[in-house]
């Protein structure tokens, strides 16, 4: 019996264009020594010369410097056939580093084997013999990537090390952002024919014990009460139509991007606006957007991302602006194929500059406009631990996930 399976030749780990796991004789290309307060490291580029099929490939990698992980970079250099003279006076002289060749196992498991003996390295690669030592190492994954994460690598790829490899996380703390949460909920039920006021109480209701941070004059029962305002203020008006809601409400969407990863979006809604299809995003805010100049609400990053992902043209953002007199603002423009052209081209870049392991700071400070004071990172880059601790928590078992290196080809 024969069967048709769509895609199976291309699912080939091995193919040309990929690296594949397995042991590979590299040459040191090129060695940069980083500096960073906390843990300074070397990047070094690998090129591949054995097996022949993948010459030309190169492995982008790093070794840290800090204590505990000197013993990786004196290995590396005994390993790899480097000057023991300097070795023993303690000096790294990059230049050296070129042209040095080593054995690197890439598996499943996360381990590489290094080794500098080159009279035997056809049986190595081969796979016939191995050198005794066996490092630790973790290949990039395939990665899951959003708006989220490219907006704050952008913002500051310090921040983006620290909330997505660090494992640290900013406290749900901030009243706004957990309201936020609570009235998309109630959104959904709404167009659920539920009741959304109900929902918007149970959901807010479970933030009351919390020790919340809150804005201005804002309050639990004040934002409560504008809450259930703008829903009656928004079923009044009556503008927005979304048909069938178990479908058309909080839609996932995946898009493969370059490295077989995936881009992925959770679009609000996609209905009508005035009887115009249209996707939609619900923003709560405690000040009205900005309408003018004509088409400012088209150089929208987040609607532009969304745009691109869905391929929607017409995009609108429903603001609940939560003030003295509650209002509703409907927002409506059209993204060009253009923007959705650059937008892709520039997550392409991003995610080049992130498994590079590129991430120097971007400092805000320049007074009297400050941005680094209210970042919530900001006490991991001034190596302030309790500082840190006041604003952030950690995935736990994160800090387990010190790198050797970061591979990247």
């Amino acid at each position: 019996m024969k069967r048709q399976i769509n895609g199976l030749h291309a699912a080939d780990r091995c193919a040309v264009d990929q690296i594949p796991d397995g042991v590979f004789l590299v040459r040191v290309q090129r060695a940069q020594f980083r500096r960073q307060a906390q843990k300074p490291y070397y990047t070094l580029n690998l090129a591949i010369v054995e097996p022949v099929r993948f010459g030309g490939h190169v492995i982008s990698s790093r070794l840290y410097c800090t204590p505990k992980a000197l013993w990786k970079l004196n290995w590396f250099l005994r390993d790899f056939g480097y000057d023991n003279e300097l070795l023993g006076r303690d000096e790294v002289d990059e230049t050296q580093l070129v042209g040095l060749k080593g054995v690197v196992k890439i598996s499943l498991s996360s381990t590489v084997l290094l080794c500098s003996d080159s009279t035997d390295l056809l049986p190595l690669v081969d796979g016939k013999n191995f050198p005794p030592q066996i490092w630790t190492i973790r290949r990039w994954p395939e990665m899951t990537y959003s708006y989220t994460q490219i907006s704050q690598y952008l913002t500051c790829p310090r921040r983006y090390r620290h909330r997505y490899l660090d494992g640290w996380k900013e406290k749900d703390t901030r009243a706004a952002m957990l309201f936020g949460r609570a009235f998309e909920r109630a959104m959904g039920a709404l167009f659920r024919r539920e009741h959304p006021g109900a929902v918007l109480f149970d959901e807010w209701s479970a933030c009351q014990t919390q020790e919340l941070q809150y804005s201005n004059r804002d309050s639990w029962d004040r934002m409560l009460r504008q809450g259930l305002t703008l829903l009656t203020r928004f079923c009044e008006d009556d503008r927005v139509r979304v048909g069938q809601p178990r479908r058309n409400l909080q839609i996932k969407f995946t898009r493969p991007i370059a490295g077989n990863n995936d881009f992925i979006a959770y679009i609000d809604a996609i209905g009508k606006l005035d009887g115009k299809r249209c996707l939609l995003e619900w923003k709560t805010s405690s000040s009205l957007y900005p309408e003018e100049p004509e088409g400012l609400l088209a150089l929208d990053p987040q609607l532009v991302c969304y745009s691109w992902m869905t391929g929607i043209a017409e995009v609108a953002q429903v603001v609940f602006v939560r003030k003295s007199l509650v209002e509703v603002q409907y927002l409506h423009t059209t993204i060009t194929e253009e923007q959705r052209q650059e937008f892709g081209h520039l997550v392409d870049g991003t995610i080049r500059r992130i498994e590079s392991a590129d991430f120097l700071p971007h400092s805000g400070i320049r007074f009297p406009q400050n941005p680094c004071s209210s970042c919530p990172y900001m006490g991991l880059c001034l190596g302030k631990q309790e500082l840190a601790d006041t604003a952030l928590v950690r995935r736990p078992g994160a800090e387990n996930l010190g790198w050797l290196d970061e591979l990247n080809y």
